[in-house]
């Protein structure tokens, strides 16, 4: 639990509209979308680029979208390049960016065997498969309406709620204040998007006639799941000395926050977990809550959240949910909030809540391109490493409270790979693991994360890990119809590591450049390389880890 020590306010909000799959927002990357909400949340706090001190975005499916995504949309937005990590923010950018239609599908790297090779769909792989049971999140969902006796008419009950609520919540215009139009391309020159579309494809009778998706007995359908979607949204967050210095008006206090985590099966009841000591830590009741957001990943989510909380049914979701909106994943926590800021009126008090899948130091030696670690994934690489820094550090798993992995090349690593990591060493199944992709500074971050957490008392003993494995980084086959002539496979390495996403060029020439620019010559470099007392390969394996 954690309430901040400096008031904390949302300036600015907004939100694309939701595209269904493969449908109207499909040729939109993800960091666009990204940009597109930032731009937007940017222009209604009043607030100026220049302003903004440091940017997050939620991205989950991170595969073939280009290097650190999350700096796309920033500069996408118009943000200065200078937008960079610092360790007091007083304008901060926090938000979430999905396209579940671009992510390819994935082939191993390594030589063809015979009979054929495998292509692996990467939203099912990275996105919705639990990594630690290696089943569907869907199985997850099953098992929480049989552990609580949530039937399948409960939630096509709950799902037909959903759908009634947000497209009464468009008819009646609740939902344009929070949006920002995407422009699309299209054959016949653009369009303009600027309305959800998953409420509209909606059949109540059909609904209850589908067939349960994950298990033959089972309650799940695809009418009483979320879909696979895209889209984005962006909040951004300022001090009470920023509102004052750059007079933007406040649109609502984060009062306080918290996180909790349960056994990855589990993932469906974790909002439940920390909500009671959230309230109980600033003096709230559950009746003081107007309006409840929680995320309908399935609808036994929901329904199990009104069942074990006890608040009032009516005040969970009543615009509707991820079921009748959508849910690109990695932008769904972010809509939550956009939607809270957009609807509680003077006064009143918001709650959004989502769950999700899954001293010392020392590292792991790093060895060659399709060398000694290429079998060993990333997380084991990271595994050992965190190990041996516990017993250096002597603090046991069990007090770890979180664990912070800086990772880029994640397509093919599975959920959460921090998540992963965690678990395998033995840290309580309760305690939080984040996932950090700042290319090359991605562990650094986490440390600085970490170093920050402490400082402020919402943590005493954190977990940094930072992992990589490029031999097992898989080739990338674009998602949609193969054209005429045939398509590329890309690699991802390349694509996503060794890129740059916004000037479509490798590093090296992005390095090249610089020794132009400072007139180093080769002499210069041979002679530093050759002063150096050990030369590593410059793609490479290897995990490190730091105890906090």
């Amino acid at each position: 639990l954690f309430t901040a020590l400096q008031e904390v306010f949302i300036v600015g909000s907004a939100r694309t509209p939701i595209g269904s799959f493969r449908s109207q927002l499909a040729s939109v990357p993800a960091p666009q979308l990204g940009s597109v909400a930032i731009k937007a949340a940017l222009e209604r706090s009043g607030l100026k680029p220049d302003n903004v001190e440091e940017v997050f975005m939620g991205h989950v499916c991170q595969a073939n979208v280009g290097q650190a995504p999350a700096r796309q949309a920033a500069l996408g937005a118009g943000l200065n390049v200078s937008t960079i990590v610092t360790t007091v923010n007083k304008v901060v950018i926090g938000g979430g960016m999905e396209s579940m239609s671009q992510v390819p599908f994935y082939l191993n790297r390594g030589e063809t065997t015979y009979g054929g090779m495998q292509l692996f769909d990467g939203i099912v792989k990275d996105g919705l498969t639990d990594a630690y049971d290696h089943c569907h999140m869907g199985n997850c969902g099953e098992k929480t309406a049989k552990d609580l006796a949530i039937s399948r008419e409960e939630q096509d009950e709950y799902a037909i709620g959903s759908y009634t609520k947000s497209t009464s919540a468009w008819s009646t215009g609740i939902m344009a204040s929070e949006i920002v139009p995407v422009t699309v391309k299209t054959r016949k020159g653009t369009a303009v998007v600027d309305t959800d579309e998953e409420f509209k494809n909606f059949d109540p009778e059909k609904l209850k006639k589908l067939k349960t998706v994950f298990q033959k007995d089972g309650t799940i359908t695809a009418g009483n799941a979320s879909t696979l979607n895209d889209g984005a949204a962006a909040v951004l967050l300022a001090s009470a000395e920023a509102c004052k210095q750059y007079g933007c008006k406040p649109q609502a206090k984060i009062l306080t926050f918290a996180d909790a985590a349960t056994k990855p099966l589990d993932f469906s009841i974790a909002p439940v977990l920390v909500i009671p000591k959230m309230l109980q830590n600033i003096g709230l009741k559950m009746t003081d809550i107007d309006h409840w957001e929680v995320n309908e990943a399935f609808s036994v989510v929901a329904v199990a959240f009104i069942k074990q909380i006890g608040c009032d049914a009516n005040k969970v979701n009543p615009h509707g949910g991820a079921v009748s909106i959508g849910h690109p994943i990695g932008m769904s926590g972010a809509r939550l909030i956009t939607h809270l800021v957009h609807t509680l009126k003077s006064g009143q008090k918001g709650c959004a809540a989502i769950c999700n899948g899954g001293g010392g130091a020392t590292r792991t030696p790093i060895a060659s391109f399709r060398g000694s670690f290429s079998s060993i994934s990333a997380v084991e690489l990271a595994s050992v490493a965190a190990r041996t820094a516990l017993v250096r550090s002597g603090i046991e798993p069990s007090d770890i409270e979180e664990t912070l992995v800086g990772s880029v090349l994640t397509a093919s690593c599975g959920q959460n790979i921090a998540r992963q990591l965690a678990l395998s060493i033995g840290t309580p199944k309760s305690s939080q693991a984040v996932t950090i992709n700042k290319v090359c500074s991605s562990s650094m971050k986490a440390l600085a994360f970490a170093a920050l957490s402490i400082k402020s008392g919402y943590r005493k003993k954190v977990l940094v890990a930072g992992c990589e494995n490029m031999s097992q980084v898989p080739f990338y086959l674009s998602r949609g119809e193969i054209p005429y002539g045939g398509t590329n496979i890309v690699d991802g390495v390349v694509r996503d590591g060794l890129e740059d996403a916004m000037l479509k060029s490798h590093m090296g020439l992005c390095a090249e450049k610089s020794v132009k620019v400072k007139k180093w010559s080769f002499t210069d470099k041979f002679f530093f390389i050759i002063s150096s007392k050990f030369l590593y390969s410059i793609v490479s394996m290897g995990g490190c880890s730091v105890v906090l």
